[in-house]
């Protein structure tokens, strides 16, 4: 059974609604430069972003600001869930939201990257938005004003969740502040949070999985399994999703030479740099700085 119930990309703006019933978290986790907007419509989710953990449920949504390394996994053994992604591109809903008096893209996503719960009614208003831009969506491609009105849509959606975060704010949306599934046990998620915000304070060193877990008095297999349970990233994925992260902000701000970058991120040896960036990023380090420095 194909998940994706529906999905649609125009410029600026891509829609997917997927409903799984079966086991599934993402394979890799992965950070970009959209603000991706999660609306959970049924079923129970984690989404660990940067280094925290959130437990989503029905009638709650999440925005992940651009940059930051993201992952939802299942919590328990629960897998159904049905969900609506929408993520926005800074063209063209950088000029759109200074137009509304925010202060543009990237200042919105700052304040309001965090996880919302909607009441009964607001809900109701939320899933008549989201029926409204499928049906847009859903129109021929040739049609007029078809993309117009799909993005204000998406945008009425972006609006609706910020005015929701500013009245319920962002307190008491994180994993161990709103109660466990069952099955779950109580104080992993701090220690995930540590272990998460010790690597990303110390990516560009060598970090020996050993070493990692007698810092924080574990066992290397419980401190492996626990961090892929709750994060649904491997510690080394995750810390090397830092690496790169870190190694393309040099690539685009600064002149430092590739070998001198893949020392600084932690990576070492610059042919194994080089491999692993293109394989997270589909470009190489030279390549990634000619297209985004330019820009």
């Amino acid at each position: 059974m194909n998940p994706v119930l529906f999905s649609e990309t125009i410029p600026g703006l891509f829609v997917e609604e997927v409903l799984r019933r079966e086991r599934f978290s993402m394979q890799g986790g992965h950070f970009h430069d959209s603000i991706e907007l999660y609306f959970l419509l049924d079923g129970t989710r984690y989404y660990f972003v940067e280094q925290e953990t959130f437990l989503l449920q029905s009638r709650t949504a999440i925005l992940i600001r651009p940059g930051l390394i993201h992952q939802t996994s299942m919590p328990g053994d629960v897998p159904e869930h049905h969900r609506l992604l929408l993520q926005y591109e800074p063209d063209p809903f950088d000029r759109i939201l200074k137009d509304l008096g925010y202060e543009g893209f990237e200042a919105f996503a700052a304040q309001y990257g965090t996880a919302v719960s909607f009441t009964e009614a607001d809900w109701e208003e939320v899933l008549r938005l989201l029926s409204q831009l499928k049906s847009v969506l859903l129109q021929p491609a040739r049609s007029p004003h078809r993309n117009a009105q799909a993005r204000i849509l998406a945008l009425s959606m972006l609006v609706k969740f910020a005015q929701q975060a500013d009245e319920t704010g962002r307190s008491g949306w994180k994993m161990r502040q709103t109660g466990l599934p069952a099955g779950e046990k109580d104080g992993i998620y701090d220690r995930v949070d540590a272990i998460a915000q010790y690597l990303q304070q110390n990516s560009a060193s060598a970090i020996r999985l050993d070493a990692l877990a007698d810092r924080f008095y574990l066992s290397k297999a419980y401190m492996t399994r626990i961090f892929r349970r709750v994060t649904g990233f491997s510690i080394i994925d995750y810390l090397t999703y830092i690496r790169i992260r870190r190694a393309q902000d040099l690539l685009v701000h600064t002149d430092t030479d590739i070998t001198a970058i893949s020392e600084m991120t932690g990576f070492g040896n610059v042919t194994y740099f080089e491999r692993v960036f293109r394989q997270k990023t589909t470009l190489t380090p030279l390549q990634y700085r000619k297209r985004y420095q330019k820009t």
